[in-house]
């Protein structure tokens, strides 16, 4: 984890959540690594994130999103294939920037586990 620049918010509180993660979900070490990386928030762990993408990623099996319209559930794709700063630039358009308060704001969403 290291090599890839990635830190525990809190090491002595994390190390045992994600161990408790990794067993609740049946889940190896590379693939705990795997979700560390690509949940981490500018290369911080953050296990709250880990959690609802787990969370997220359960309730689609479970046909979590079978109430959504199909016009919904496209869209919920698009976002979902994306990073959610460069889903909001390709909605902005090509003249479209986005703004510094509103990477903040992903960031801050990131952080308390909005969205993985």
């Amino acid at each position: 984890m290291q090599a890839d620049g990635l830190v525990f918010t809190d090491e002595k509180t994390d190390v045992p959540e994600i161990y408790k993660l990794s067993e609740t979900y049946d889940m190896n070490w590379y693939d705990t690594y795997l979700l560390s990386k690509k949940t981490a928030v500018n290369h911080r762990i953050i296990v709250k994130r880990m959690q609802v993408q787990l969370e997220q990623a359960q309730a689609q099996t479970l046909g979590g999103d079978s109430a959504l319209t199909e016009t919904e559930k496209k869209i919920l794709k698009a976002v979902r294939s994306e990073k959610p700063i460069d889903y909001l630039q390709s909605a902005k358009g090509p003249s479209g920037t986005v703004t510094n308060s509103e990477k903040q704001i992903l960031t801050d969403l990131a952080q308390r586990g909005f969205y993985g």
